[in-house]
């Protein structure tokens, strides 16, 4: 993670105290709610709390996590303050008041962890942005460009760096990767620009070119859904033996429910891969005489991110805000497409990068036929 974006974090938690002071406003909730249980013990008539209720449930709503980049909200988590911030944690913790109204030492304790988690993040992220002291302002310069729209790919498991030649194999994969997305959309290799590494080089992040903005947003979209398919199916695979591995006889078993997993996997990701770079193309009018050779240079790209992200490396993106406010400008089709990536990271039942690292895949060259 980038120091800078420590400090991107600390200013965008500064913004959300300073416009909508959701802590404040649930501070206050929670002292007329314990008044109130007080007052209840002691049968006495206690306060109305409509008022600070709705103002706090509605500044919790106003709370922008798509904002942030998946690190950045992976530093929330560390006290499960993503969990009590944006429109579905408003929305839950006000359908607990709907139902539970009735308890209100129930309400109080919902409210307590809520403001517990978000205070207790806010001053994690207070005090190690303080460390940082009078360099700051120095460590902030160095930041990515804002106006910038980036792609980042992180290096991790089966996809590590721990070498130089681990390196150089990365980069080589990336390279035909971002190669074959741009003969695909009709941009030159060089439009494709590193703007810096982090984590000693785990992960690159490369400035998007324009026409590739969306196109990029929809291929991460579609092969998390693709992964997301794929891991669960396997687990059920596997699932439907209980082996004991002691045995040779259940050795031969799990050798062959790798292999059916294998296959299913390779099967699958040629199906996305070329429906995923079909409907790129259709979306972009791609012109005929082209098409065959953009279509075999895209699905490759689209089949080379697929392993990345089966081998426990991750993806992300970060668009910036357009001044236009339009909802159909290539920068917020783009951020749309981001925003709803990387919430079914955060919402999905199932934990894909964490099943998907519990299985053991072969090491093998990419194969993108």
């Amino acid at each position: 993670m980038l120091i800078s974006e420590v400090l991107k974090l600390r200013e965008w938690k500064d913004h959300v105290e300073s416009s909508l002071s959701v802590v404040s406003k649930l501070t206050k909730l929670q002292n007329v709610l314990n008044n109130n249980v007080n007052k209840n013990n002691n049968n006495q008539p206690f306060q109305a709390f409509t008022e600070q209720k709705n103002t706090a449930l509605d500044a919790i709503s106003a709370v922008d996590l798509t904002e942030l980049s998946e690190t950045q909200i992976a530093c929330l988590n560390y006290k499960d303050a993503s969990e009590y911030l944006g429109p579905e944690a408003s929305a839950k913790l006000r359908e607990t008041f709907r139902d539970e109204g009735h308890d209100l030492a129930h309400l109080l304790k919902c409210v307590q962890t809520a403001l517990s988690a978000i205070q207790e993040s806010f001053q994690e992220i207070d005090k190690v942005t303080n460390a940082f002291g009078v360099y700051a302002e120095i460590l902030s310069i160095s930041s990515l460009p804002d106006e910038q729209p980036r792609f980042s790919i992180i290096f991790k498991h089966q996809v590590g760096i721990e070498t130089l030649g681990d390196f150089e194999a990365r980069l080589k994969d990336w390279k035909v990767v971002m190669h074959g997305i741009g003969v695909a959309l009709d941009i030159p290799p060089d439009d494709f620009k590193v703007l810096g590494a982090r984590n000693g080089s785990i992960v690159i992040d490369l400035y998007i070119a324009a026409a590739a903005i969306v196109p990029i947003g929809f291929i991460l979209v579609r092969s998390l859904n693709m992964l997301e398919q794929f891991a669960i199916t396997t687990k059920r695979m596997k699932d439907i033996f209980t082996l004991d591995l002691e045995d040779p006889r259940f050795k031969a078993i799990e050798d062959k429910v790798q292999a059916a997993s294998d296959e299913y996997f390779n099967i699958s990701k040629k199906i996305a891969a070329k429906d995923i770079s079909k409907q790129i193309l259709d979306e972009i009018n791609c012109e005929e005489g082209r098409r065959e050779e953009a279509d075999s240079f895209l699905q490759k790209s689209i089949n080379r991110i697929l392993n990345h992200l089966r081998k426990g490396g991750e993806l992300d993106a970060y668009i910036p805000k357009s001044e236009e406010d339009d909802p159909d400008s290539t920068n917020e089709q783009a951020a749309s497409l981001i925003r709803e990536f990387r919430e079914k990271i955060l919402d999905s039942d199932i934990d894909v990068q964490k099943l998907l690292e519990s299985f053991e895949f072969p090491v093998e060259e990419d194969n993108d036929s």
